[in-house]
């Protein structure tokens, strides 16, 4: 890649789990009100978590 296309590599592996997952749900919250779909969220942070 040239200098207009950058390469950024990263570490994926614990990409939610150093978020806190208290806080992510509040600002998810704020925009979605489906609670069936809050619940199915969070199951995926604890899953990855």
């Amino acid at each position: 890649m040239g200098p207009d296309n950058p390469v950024i590599e990263t570490d994926m592996v614990d990409c939610f789990g150093s978020i806190p997952h208290g806080g992510l749900m509040e600002k998810v919250a704020e925009r979605i009100s489906d609670k069936k779909l809050l619940r199915l969220i969070n199951s995926w942070l604890k899953c990855g978590g």
